[in-house]
């Protein structure tokens, strides 16, 4: 997020977006749940060093790049297609 434009800085925080979707059956729920726990300290700790380094990238852009970039877009996949990959456009 950029701040007012009054700092010295112009990044104020780099924040992440998350979706949740309810697609498990409770036979597997266990299971997942322990990789996801595991996976969760790992990711929580690299997003981290990412946001420092993406702010560091920000910095040095003036408000105008930083204003052009794209904003985000997101739509909630459907049942049918929950199986199929979406990479990023």
């Amino acid at each position: 997020m950029l701040n007012d434009g009054k700092k010295a800085y112009k990044v104020e925080k780099v924040v992440c977006f998350a979706a949740i979707a309810v697609t498990l059956c409770q036979d597997n729920h266990a299971n997942l749940k322990l990789l996801i726990l595991k996976a969760h300290t790992w990711v929580v700790s690299e997003f981290d060093i990412m946001c420092e380094l993406l702010t560091t990238e920000f910095e040095s852009e003036t408000y105008e790049k930083l204003m052009s970039k794209d904003t985000l877009s997101y739509r909630k996949p459907v049942l049918e297609e929950i199986h199929r990959s979406r990479k990023a456009q």
